[in-house]
């Protein structure tokens, strides 16, 4: 065998060994991911590959197939690490081989290249490993719980990584982060328009809070949820599909969401005494009836009559289909005085920066949060473009 072949081979030997050390995390977050369970019922749940594939998919020479039970126990938390360690050392024992015969590894090159830290350089191969073997755009689009993703998203890559990359003390504040109320939401589509009881501005309106008089109501809503019940009166907001976009609907009918602001994420029970039970895929549609009574009642008077078919979204629907919707809410974390402003999530990332290099936040849960003002996404293109030492437009 020629020099050339020779160095081909170690090249192609360490590429498959660091790939094996990466292979082991994403294996071990697939049983993590069998063993929290999902709703059997949810329709969307082995749309694209089941539980049971996604295990075959991971079987290989490192570690073995792992049994489903509640939770990862020590012995296999240990000896996923010891295949990890295993490929590891594999690593190292190439590079020592490639540096004795003078040769340098291609993936050491384009490391050294781009001046890749160990968070950089896994990140790399996890991005990789899908160009490489088509099995991991599956994998990637199970443990991501979207069809249509077939990359890895920062969630995941943190997630495979894991907590060391942040640090103890950052991990322990995010630990102990108050994500706040969850959100519920119904999906109407109507024979026709059902107009407001308030008359016809409200009727042109694209969104429209509907709740109680006073913020009394409010404040009982709250109460509600902080203790676990599902709030009796609480404030919606009513949105008109079909009126900001008549497209989306036949001539004559109607389309609307209505998102409830807010619900408890852990139910203990009913404010008003009506629902029996506290699992969400149990009394969600229940909780759907109660919530079009209200409205067919106080607000759209006959919406009760008027609705051909509804998609109900508890926040557990919300946390299974976004995986950025934490709790079932579209905030990413409570507006409390020490989660705001330059506290926003936390002080570690007050500045739309993260202790990982060139990973910077930009979402709701960064300074002044959720609504239309799209400034975090500003307030971060504006701090990453200084730190490129690039000028911010406009």
């Amino acid at each position: 065998m020629s020099g050339s072949e020779n160095e081909a081979d170690l090249d192609l030997q360490y590429l498959r060994a660091e790939l094996a050390r990466i292979d082991v995390a994403i294996r071990r977050q697939v049983q993590c991911w069998i063993r929290a369970g999902r709703n059997p019922s949810d329709p969307f749940t082995g749309l694209y590959i089941s539980d049971a594939d996604a295990t075959a998919l991971m079987e290989r020479e490192l570690g073995s197939n792992w049994s489903v039970g509640a939770m990862l126990d020590q012995d296999e938390i240990a000896a996923f690490d010891q295949a990890g360690w295993r490929a590891t050392e594999a690593a190292r024992n190439l590079e020592e081989r490639a540096q004795q015969v003078g040769h340098r590894l291609r993936l050491r090159q384009v490391r050294q290249a781009f001046d890749l830290d160990d968070f950089g350089f896994d990140t790399l191969l996890i991005c990789l490993a899908p160009q490489l073997d088509l099995r991991y755009e599956r994998v990637y689009g199970y443990l991501q719980d979207d069809v249509t993703r077939k990359s890895p998203s920062v969630n995941l890559i943190l997630d495979l990584l894991g907590e060391a990359q942040i640090g103890d003390s950052v991990a322990a504040k995010i630990k102990r982060y108050d994500w706040g109320q969850s959100f519920f939401g119904i999906y109407v589509a109507l024979d026709r328009p059902v107009p407001y009881r308030a008359g016809p501005e409200a009727d042109q309106s694209g969104y429209v809070h509907l709740g109680g008089p006073s913020l009394d109501d409010l404040a009982e809503t709250f109460a509600q949820c902080r203790s676990g019940l599902l709030p009796e009166r609480p404030m919606i907001g009513a949105i008109n599909e079909a009126g900001l976009d008549p497209s989306r609907v036949e001539p004559g009918h109607g389309l609307m969401k209505f998102i409830v602001h807010f619900v408890p994420y852990r139910v203990l029970g009913d404010a008003s005494g009506r629902i029996r039970g506290t699992n969400w895929d149990d009394i969600k549609d229940a909780y759907a009836d109660a919530v079009i009574d209200r409205l067919s009642e106080e607000f759209l008077p006959g919406l009760r009559d008027r609705v051909i078919a509804r998609s109900v979204q508890s926040p557990l629907d919300y946390e299974r289909r976004i995986i950025s919707a934490v709790h079932g809410t579209h905030q990413h974390g409570a507006f409390l005085p020490y989660q705001v402003g330059a506290m926003r999530p936390i002080p570690e990332f007050g500045s739309y920066r993260s202790p990982v290099s060139n990973l910077y936040l930009c979402g709701a849960g960064s300074h002044p949060g959720s609504g239309v003002t799209m400034a975090p996404g500003r307030n971060a293109a504006k701090v990453i473009c200084g730190d490129l030492r690039l000028a911010f437009p406009g």
